[in-house]
């Protein structure tokens, strides 16, 4: 069972993007950071975003510098259900990424206005959320839900 309940509607998936995205080049990089005023980290991002959209979720608020060892991906199936293959990533799912050789990033894919495929995340690379072209990052991503 889904934390967040039934696959968001069109106009919730647009919300959330558009509830991440006003937080672009505003918020900054914060390990574990749950509050846009004091910084979100990239699994703070989503899971504040599904709150303003009124889809709350459980959060893994416990987790080291290595979330992939602690439970990350068990998280997202928690509270978004089975994963699906990354061959079949659309604007709107949540994406999965390896980094430094493990998974432990997350983000949100977005439709860019040039009609590319985008990602909206906050990375302690940015140190900002961000939204850019996905194109480059498609070998890291391991796993991709549809909320």
């Amino acid at each position: 069972m889904r934390t967040i309940g039934s696959p968001l509607t069109a106009e919730e998936s647009a919300a959330l993007a558009d509830a991440c995205r006003s937080l672009v080049n505003r918020v900054k990089f914060r390990h574990k950071g749950r509050n846009p005023k004091i910084g979100l980290d990239c699994a703070g991002l989503l899971f504040w975003g599904m709150a303003q959209i009124g889809r709350p979720t459980n959060d893994l608020p416990a987790y080291g510098r290595e979330p992939h060892k602690d439970g990350l991906r068990e998280n997202l199936i928690r509270n978004l259900g089975p994963e699906l293959p990354p061959d079949q990533i659309r604007a709107g799912d949540v994406i999965l990424m390896r980094f430094q050789g493990e998974p432990r990033h997350v983000g949100l894919v977005t439709q860019l206005p040039d009609g590319r495929l985008g990602l909206l995340h906050v990375h302690a690379e940015n140190k900002v959320v961000s939204e850019h072209g996905l194109a480059g990052y498609h070998a890291d991503i391991v796993a991709v839900w549809r909320p």
